[in-house]
């Protein structure tokens, strides 16, 4: 098993390039027309990552790990799912088909707290709130 290094947590978004908030998206392959990509972190280097390697269940936390040589191999791979053409994006686990996820429920606010963990979870469900994407939806800053 390997060591997580941190896990990943919702916060207050830090303009700054001083925080841990910046990512960069780093194109890995193309798998047929959908184009996957890790997310690297500008300050650590380091890649949002799964624990372990293959799939995961869903309610796993997120953390950052040493981008690998092959991602294919890894967890650490992404898919952006462009929702509205605005600018909304799923971000899908390519390994496991899960989403990005915050952990709690938008019907009842409870993903709004601060230190929330990021986790993976199902994508859509038609009961949960904001169009049954629940907190899935997420917008990219250039």
């Amino acid at each position: 098993m390997r060591e997580i290094f941190d896990r990943r947590n919702q916060y207050y978004c830090n303009d700054t390039s001083a925080d841990n908030q910046l990512w960069y998206l780093h194109p890995t392959r193309a798998v047929g027309s959908t184009q996957l990509y890790e997310f690297v972190n500008a300050k650590g280097g380091l890649c949002l990552d799964l624990p372990n390697y293959g799939s995961d269940p869903a309610g796993t936390h997120l953390s950052v790990y040493y981008c690998n040589s092959s991602p294919k191999d890894d967890n650490q791979e992404w898919e952006l799912v462009d929702l509205t053409g605005n600018g909304d994006y799923l971000v899908v686990n390519f390994r496991d088909n899960l989403c990005l996820d915050v952990s709690g429920w938008a019907s009842d606010n409870s993903d709004q707290a601060l230190d929330v963990p990021l986790t993976v979870y199902p994508c859509y469900n038609g009961s949960w709130a904001n169009g049954g994407y629940d907190d899935h939806v997420w917008s990219l800053l250039s």
